[in-house]
């Protein structure tokens, strides 16, 4: 994903704020403020995987850095990711994917009613647009995690043991 930002003003490096991000959505966050409170709370565990040298970005920062990136270019990214990343059989990757797009209808309900993203504010450039793949990418590997809870039970789980939430995001790169 390419770097969309001035190389210059850039203390949050990319991959930090979309780290931070995925984990705090699968975690139950869908606001730029709770994101943040779950990256100040989770901040030791987030430093396994990157440095997190600034500590955590402001709600503003992530907002900005989010709204900066390409929504094709994003939305390519996973699909690509999820094509040669993931070790399963084809037509698991296929099923996947499918999961990823689904039907519209059903999804955007979904994400309205569910994930409240109809009261989200996120308007700035493609904010919205990209915290939707967002979404979608964390809805669906908390759906596909293998236990026979809820949805929202999971993310529930998830917002506390941080092995729990390990194990739900397996298939990210970051991995």
């Amino acid at each position: 994903m390419p770097e969309p930002r001035q190389q210059s003003k850039i203390d949050y490096p990319l991959d930090e704020i979309l780290l931070l991000t995925i984990n705090a959505v699968v975690s139950g966050c869908s606001e730029w403020q709770k994101i943040v409170d779950f990256g100040e709370d989770k901040l030791s565990w987030l430093r396994k995987y990157r440095p997190f040298s600034n500590s955590i970005p402001s709600h503003d920062t992530l907002n900005r850095a989010v709204s900066l990136i390409d929504s094709e270019a994003f939305e390519k990214m996973f699909v690509n990711w999820v094509n040669h990343n993931i070790t399963l059989p084809a037509e698991q990757i296929a099923a996947y994917v499918r999961g990823h797009w689904g039907i519209e209808n059903q999804f955007h309900y979904m994400l309205d009613v569910f994930w409240g993203e109809y009261y989200s504010r996120k308007q700035t450039a493609n904010a919205a647009t990209n915290f939707g793949t967002i979404l979608r990418i964390a809805h669906n590997l908390v759906k596909s995690y293998p236990e026979t809870i809820s949805v929202k039970r999971k993310l529930k789980k998830a917002d506390r043991p941080d092995d729990y939430r390990e194990k739900v995001l397996r298939f990210m790169p970051w991995r």
